[in-house]
C-alpha cells in the first residue's frame, strides 16, 4: 500500500519554500530533479556538507533543513514514476544511465542513493575498473540511503512545512 501524504526533506545552505529544477548541474543519480529524503539524518548531513563547502565565499549560508508534505499517492497517479525498493541491478543501470546525462521521462524516482562511499564504486563500474559482481561484493556493506528525485511536474504534490537550522537543533 502507499503512503497518501509523507514528509519528505531537503537539506541545503537556504530556506527552500518554493522548490525549483536547476538546469545544468552535475549528472545525480536519478538525472536532474529536487532531491529529497524520507530520512532526516540524511537530510542533515546534506545541509551540513553544502554549509562546510560555502561557508567561506557566502557568510549567508546556514546548514538549513526544509521539511515538506508530499502527496505520493495523488503524485504517482498523475505522473510517470520509477521506484527501487532496493539497490538492484536495475537500480544501477538506471544510475549508470543518468550519470551519463542520458535523460528520462520519470517525474518521480524513488529509491537508494549511491552515497560517497557507493559513488566511488559507481564510478569503478563506469569506468569499467570493476565488473558487476565486484561492485556488488563492496556495494553491499553500505548503510541505509533514500532519495527522492521530482521533476517540474511532480513539484506540485510537494507542500512547504517548515525550516530549521541544523547547528541550532543540535
Amino acid at each position: 500500500m502507499i503512503e497518501d501524504v509523507m514528509l519528505l526533506f531537503h537539506g541545503s545552505y537556504l530556506v527552500v519554500r518554493e522548490p525549483r529544477i536547476v538546469s545544468g548541474t552535475y549528472a545525480k543519480d536519478f538525472g536532474e530533479g529536487f532531491y529529497l529524503t524520507l530520512l532526516q539524518e540524511q537530510a542533515e548531513r546534506w545541509a551540513l556538507r553544502k554549509f562546510r563547502n560555502l561557508r567561506r565565499t557566502n557568510p549567508e549560508a546556514r546548514p538549513i533543513v526544509t521539511v515538506y508534505r508530499f502527496d505520493k499517492s495523488l503524485a504517482l497517479k498523475a505522473c510517470s514514476s520509477l521506484l527501487f525498493p532496493q539497490m538492484s541491478d536495475e537500480w544501477l543501470d538506471f544510475i549508470a544511465s543518468c550519470r551519463g546525462g542520458v535523460p528520462h521521462s520519470y517525474a518521480y524516482v524513488e529509491g537508494p542513493m549511491a552515497d560517497d562511499k557507493v559513488y566511488n564504486f559507481v564510478e569503478s563500474f563506469l569506468a569499467g575498473s570493476i565488473d558487476r559482481d565486484e561492485f556488488w561484493q563492496k556495494a553491499r556493506f553500505s548503510y541505509p540511503t533514500h532519495q527522492v528525485m521530482l521533476a517540474e511536474k511532480a513539484l506540485s504534490f510537494l507542500h512547504y512545512i517548515e525550516a530549521y537550522d541544523v547547528e541550532e537543533r543540535r
